[in-house]
């Protein structure tokens, strides 16, 4: 009896080095599948790094190209201003070329037309705007049967004689009285501002107590060619400085 429990424990024990017990056989399982993820996981996050450096090195490829394109642009449009500056001069407030300035025409203006504009213009004021019929009579004789009518912030228009005297009618706002000797000083304003080719030395200029201003230019025959009219004193002035 007791050799056969000896055999029984000998195979008992053979059975046991030759086969891992459940437990063992999981555990190993389980380690081969964790590397096999891990590996995984690695080469993804490897993938993923390639691919943000391989769009990082296109994009800096594409704004490069934008950015030589630019700088193509601005150097061709230095070369284009370099050109214009040769040709027409340099730009800037105190350019000659861009600064307004009244006519110099030598035309003396005869006082009776002065006068008669003056006086119409006086009349028309102390009516309210109200006697278009009085100022058409008083302005007939003087003004030429085509004028050139223009008002501040609107286009010049030829107009007839009887359609610049209508046009008038924009002095309707005005109030006070027309002053007709202006200080060289507000005249040199007006004489570089934007409208300074209405404000020549053959040029009958006034200003209301309100601000309105108007201006008559007269040709060598003494008649006005040209109406200039302003409801207000900053619209026909050269800005600050704008005289230097």
């Amino acid at each position: 009896m007791a050799e056969r429990y000896s055999i029984s424990n000998r195979k008992a024990d053979n059975n046991q080095k030759g086969h891992l017990p459940p437990k063992q056989d999981k555990d190993k399982l389980y380690s081969s599948s964790s590397l096999s993820t891990g590996n995984v996981i690695l080469i993804a996050v490897i993938a993923l790094v390639v691919t943000n450096v391989v769009t990082v090195l296109i994009t800096t490829v594409i704004y490069r190209s934008q950015i030589n394109h630019l700088n193509q642009e601005i150097s061709d449009l230095k070369y284009q201003l370099e050109q214009y500056k040769k040709t027409y001069g340099e730009l800037g407030k105190n350019s000659t070329r861009n600064k307004a300035t009244a006519p110099e025409t030598g035309i003396t203006v005869p006082s009776s037309t002065q006068q008669a504009i003056q006086n119409a213009l006086n009349a028309y004021l102390a009516s309210g705007g109200n006697d278009q019929t009085a100022l058409q009579a008083a302005l007939s004789g003087s003004l030429n049967q085509s004028v050139i009518f223009a008002a501040a912030g609107s286009s010049a228009t030829q107009q007839t004689l009887a359609q610049a005297i209508a046009s008038l009618n924009y002095l309707k706002g005005a109030n006070g009285a027309w002053n007709w000797n202006l200080s060289p000083d507000q005249l040199n304003q007006y004489r570089s501002g934007p409208y300074a080719q209405y404000f020549g030395d053959n040029a009958i200029i006034g200003q209301t107590t309100n601000g309105y201003v108007a201006s008559f230019t007269v040709d060598s025959t003494g008649k006005v060619t040209q109406i200039f009219v302003s409801s207000n004193t900053s619209e026909p002035a050269a800005p600050t400085g704008g005289t230097e």
